[in-house]
């Protein structure tokens, strides 16, 4: 049957803490790849490249990116939103002719629509495009501007079909300690989850954020139902955000930022000890470099000292911990 809308289920906002079915099975991956490069190559170095020249680096893991100029025909789905927010509706958006009155979030929310136009005539430059969607379900036309090639409230179906088809029924592993047990950001107070556990992958549903427009729905291995959002590819994300995250260090893929398509505990053969804290996300003196970016991530800054004799380097992150590490690439000191 050909579906006509996303129903959000986890929009009452209700609590996700209802158990699953113990009998519900894992899919244990196949190790794959080589072993770990020197640890020094882990550390993300900051592109120099303008915006306009950077091309995304596409995952095996996330859907192909579609090009702005590619929209019109490109079938979308319209995000959910927070109870604060519902009552404002889509305000970003318009029926044409009408730009008092905005689509109200029952008119819009998990609705599917097809982009028509997109107007180019002040050039591909322009900062602002009027966009037109004819909504699948009542035939309506409904409109907005994207700033910067980037259109609000939305993701395109092409990637929750991706997402569901490739992800649904299969175990990853984790690697964010904290899940979020609502799409209602106010009811908010998130899981605890173990770090690199196993987690299998429910249902995709259209999700609340813009830059992680989809939401993944997990049973975790304690057989509780949490959400994480993510997102799939970085089509609809504008060249200026592809040049932050990569100044960052970030991942422009989501999947990549949260899943693991391998259980690291069999790649990297490490004593207990060394997996307990990097669960807690904890670092301690004598962990390698591999391992304080296992446990913490990359860091938001690293600071290298020189000298003819000597090396040592500084790992800073953003939750004001700082790391120093030898020229052998071993924990030396924390400081919190």
């Amino acid at each position: 049957m050909k579906r006509t809308a996303f129903i959000f289920v986890l929009l009452g906002i209700q609590s996700l803490s209802t158990s699953l079915p113990t009998s519900a099975g894992r899919l244990v991956s196949t190790l794959a790849g080589s072993d770990a490069a020197h640890a020094q190559s882990l550390l993300y170095k900051p592109s120099t490249s303008a915006p306009s020249d950077i091309v995304p680096q596409q995952s095996v893991n996330c859907n192909a990116t579609v090009p702005f100029g590619n929209f019109v025909g490109k079938k979308i789905v319209f995000l959910a939103k927070t109870k604060q927010f519902q009552r404002f509706g889509y305000s970003s958006w318009h029926f044409p002719g009408n730009l008092v009155i905005s689509p109200t979030y029952k008119e819009l929310a998990g609705e599917i629509g097809t982009i028509i136009s997109i107007d180019s005539s002040k050039g591909a430059d322009a900062l602002f495009k009027d966009v037109i969607v004819k909504m699948d379900n009542t035939g309506k036309l409904v409109t907005t501007q994207a700033l910067r090639d980037t259109i609000t409230d939305i993701v395109l179906l092409d990637d929750i079909e991706f997402a569901k088809s490739r992800y649904v029924q299969k175990t990853f592993w984790i690697k964010t300690r904290s899940v979020r047990d609502s799409q209602d950001i106010e009811a908010y107070d998130g899981i605890k989850i173990r770090k690199y556990s196993p987690v299998k992958v429910i249902d995709i549903v259209p999700g609340t954020f813009q830059y992680d427009p989809v939401d993944f729905v997990i049973e975790t291995e304690d057989h509780k139902m949490a959400l994480v959002p993510s997102s799939v590819s970085v089509s609809n994300v504008s060249a200026d955000i592809m040049s932050s995250y990569r100044k960052m260090g970030s991942k422009m893929c989501g999947f990549d930022k949260h899943f693991l398509t391998e259980n690291p505990r069999l790649r990297y053969n490490w004593p207990e000890a060394v997996w307990r804290n990097i669960e807690l996300e904890r670092v301690v003196v004598g962990m390698t470099l591999e391992q304080v970016i296992m446990s913490k991530g990359q860091p938001s800054d690293f600071n290298e000292t020189k000298t003819s004799n000597t090396y040592s380097a500084q790992l800073v992150y953003s939750d004001n911990v700082y790391v120093y590490i030898n020229g052998q690439n071993i924990v030396t000191a924390v400081q919190e």
